[in-house]
């Protein structure tokens, strides 16, 4: 029987990740190759196992992302209401928040396998789907360098979070999945504006300033990412057919929050 996707879910750690519209699981299995002088054939064993995921669709409101960073936890990937599911530990190994003014503002995962046992197929253990919850649209988003310095024309700014993963993976008699480790956090950053007239604003080699980017102008409640930040260049955009615009992009230097007050 064929299954639709509007039943699928994910829930990390016990948490329902509400807005979600897509999932993807790849499994590996990995293979050494054995062969030897007198061979025809390749001769190939069965080596560990490991899988991937990754998940998108829209930003909720109450969600602390960068919470979700680097956790693990039991990962239940489920394909159709209160049915077929699959479930391992994993970790989030990287996150990216999206925003402009055209449409929702929108939230990517990728993940890493953390289970011995690997990624388990069950035919009840799926969780009923998580219906959408404070979608945001980016029409009032906002975004400061140095707080209180906002940009001027504003179009869209994106922030990509990272987990540096380690494989700790050990030696067992029957459990054959990779084991990981989350290590170093990173975070970038993009701000997108229309291209001003005069005053072009140049921010490399300034000294490292608060970046905050506002998923709605002035509303903390929404959440807003803060962060020391540098920047590391911009780029121009000329087309024929539309606006010139400007995308200013940034590293974070330390920790970066997702504040709400």
């Amino acid at each position: 029987m064929a299954l639709h996707g509007k039943g699928g879910n994910l829930s990390v750690g016990g948490t329902d990740i509400a807005n979600i519209q897509t999932i993807g699981l790849t499994r590996v299995g990995e293979t050494a190759e054995t062969t030897s002088m007198g061979d025809v054939w390749a001769a190939i064993i069965a080596g560990m196992t490991d899988f991937t995921g990754s998940a998108e669709g829209k930003s909720q409101v109450g969600l602390d992302t960068t919470a979700l960073l680097g956790s693990g936890g039991a990962t239940i990937f489920s394909t159709v209401e209160g049915g077929a599911g699959y479930t391992a530990a994993a970790i989030i190994s990287g996150i990216t928040e999206t925003a402009s003014i055209a449409s929702e503002i929108t939230c990517s995962y990728t993940f890493e396998g953390n289970d011995a046992a690997g990624l388990i197929y069950g035919a009840a253990t799926g969780d009923a789907p998580t219906a959408s919850a404070n979608p945001i649209h980016g029409k009032a988003i906002d975004a400061e360098f140095a707080t209180g310095s906002s940009f001027t024309d504003i179009i869209g700014w994106s922030i990509t979070m990272t987990a540096a993963i380690a494989d700790a993976s050990v030696a067992h008699a029957t459990n054959n999945g990779r084991l990981k480790l989350a290590g170093i956090f990173t975070a970038t950053a993009t701000v997108t504006v229309l291209t001003p007239t005069s005053d072009l604003q140049v921010l490399e080699g300034v000294t490292a300033a608060q970046l905050n980017l506002w998923r709605k102008d002035s509303t903390a409640g929404h959440g807003y990412y803060t962060g020391a930040a540098v920047c590391t260049g911009h780029e121009q955009g000329f087309d024929v057919t539309g606006a010139e615009t400007t995308t200013y992009s940034f590293v974070y230097t330390g920790v970066v929050d997702l504040a709400t007050a």
